[in-house]
C-alpha cells in the first residue's frame, strides 16, 4: 500500500515538472532508441515519422508515416509479404521474356528434297516431342536403392500439319518412305530418306530463330495419319510421327 502511494506521489511530481507532453516524447525517444539498438532502422524511421517530432520540418509527416508503414508491413492479402515486396516480384514477372506455346520455327532437310522448311513453317500447326529420355534400373545396395543409367532412349517427333490440293506434304513422306523401303524387298541407306529436323522456340522467321532454344535430330519417317470427314467443312490435317535415327548426339 505504502510502495503504490510512493509510486503515485513520484508520478504526479514528475508530471508536474516535465509534463503529459513531455513523457510522450521521452516515450518516443525511448522507443526510437531501442530500435535502432537492436538494429531495426526502418521501425526507428517509421517511428520518427509516426511521432509528430518532424512535423514542423516536414509537413505531412504523419501521412507520409501512415503510408510508409502500410508499403513495409507484411501484408495477408499479398501473401505475408510487404507490398513493397509484391511489387518487386511483380515487376520482375512482367521484366521476364516467357517462351510462348504458339510461337516455333521447323526447320526440314534431306538429301532427297533438299530444304522444305518454308513449306513446313507455312503448314505446320502442332509439334510434339520428349527432346530427352532416359531409361535405367534400380538396384538394392543394403537397405538402400541407387539408380543405374542404362540408355538413351531415341526421340519421336510428332509434326501436324495442313497439305496442299496436290498433296506436297503426303507425297514429300511417301517418298521418304519409299527410299527406306525398297520395293524390292531391301531396306535403304539412311543417307536416302534421313531427314534432318530442327524445332526453335520462340521464334517465327530466321531473323529471330539465333534468339530462341532449338532441338535438332536427325529422324526418319514412321508413321502419317489424316482423317477426312464430309460432316463438316474444314482443312486437312495430317499428323506425321518420325523416329530418331540414333541417339549418339541427342537432340
Amino acid at each position: 500500500m505504502a510502495a503504490n502511494q510512493v509510486s503515485t506521489a513520484a508520478s504526479s511530481v514528475i508530471n508536474r515538472t516535465i509534463g503529459s507532453n513531455g513523457l510522450a516524447d521521452i516515450n518516443k525517444g525511448l522507443g526510437v532508441f531501442n530500435a535502432v539498438n537492436s538494429g531495426n532502422f526502418n521501425e526507428a524511421g517509421l517511428q520518427i515519422l509516426g511521432s509528430g517530432l518532424l512535423d514542423g520540418i516536414l509537413p505531412g509527416g504523419q501521412s507520409f508515416a501512415s503510408q510508409a508503414r502500410y508499403l513495409y508491413s507484411p501484408n495477408e492479402l499479398f501473401g505475408d509479404i510487404t507490398p513493397l515486396k509484391a511489387k518487386d516480384i511483380t515487376l520482375e514477372f512482367l521484366a521476364t521474356k516467357f517462351a510462348k506455346n504458339n510461337l516455333f520455327l521447323i526447320r526440314v532437310k534431306s538429301n532427297l528434297y533438299g530444304d522444305v522448311s518454308k513449306s513446313f513453317n507455312l503448314f505446320c500447326t502442332e509439334a510434339s516431342y520428349s527432346a530427352q529420355s532416359l531409361s535405367g534400373e534400380k538396384h538394392k545396395v543394403g537397405s538402400a536403392t541407387v539408380d543405374s543409367v542404362s540408355s538413351s532412349e531415341p526421340t519421336e517427333l510428332r509434326l501436324t500439319t495442313l497439305d496442299t490440293k496436290d498433296g506436297f506434304i503426303k507425297q514429300w513422306f511417301n517418298d521418304h518412305c519409299v527410299k527406306a523401303t525398297n520395293p524390292d524387298g531391301t531396306v535403304g541407306v539412311p543417307a536416302d530418306y534421313a531427314i534432318t529436323i530442327s524445332v526453335i522456340h520462340s521464334a517465327v522467321v530466321d531473323d529471330t530463330a539465333p534468339f530462341g532454344y532449338a532441338d535438332e535430330g536427325l529422324f526418319r519417317p514412321a508413321t502419317i495419319e489424316t482423317s477426312l470427314s464430309r460432316r463438316e467443312n474444314s482443312l486437312e490435317e495430317i499428323t506425321m510421327t518420325f523416329t530418331q535415327l540414333d541417339s549418339y548426339r541427342g537432340i
